[in-house]
């Protein structure tokens, strides 16, 4: 189960379910949440974060033997914080590191 697979945030679950129009897939993830982290929190910090929560999505996919994912950035909205205007630049750094680790 997802909420079994996701005791914490940075961490992701790759799940199968049925509707009536066939079977979905997903791939849940909880992003770090830069509205509730420390104003100490540092770049170099909310990147290493962000790349954790991007390699559990990328081992997931990887296991899950699909050929197609579609994954919109990571705590870019709501959890965001006081980095929203430097996401963009955060969430390529961050996948750089996902793909490495």
């Amino acid at each position: 189960r997802v909420r079994d697979a996701i005791t914490a945030p940075l961490r992701a679950k790759f799940h199968t379910h049925q509707t009536d129009r066939g079977s979905r897939t997903c791939i849940h993830v909880v992003g770090p949440n830069f509205s509730e982290e420390p104003a100490g929190c540092s770049q170099e910090q909310a990147v290493d974060m962000l790349s954790q929560a991007y390699q559990a999505v990328l081992a997931e996919f990887a296991a899950s033997r699909l050929s197609c994912l579609r994954m919109p950035p990571l705590s870019g909205g709501l959890f965001a914080g006081r980095f929203r205007e430097e996401m963009p630049r955060l969430t390529w750094l961050a996948l750089q590191l996902g793909f490495g680790r």
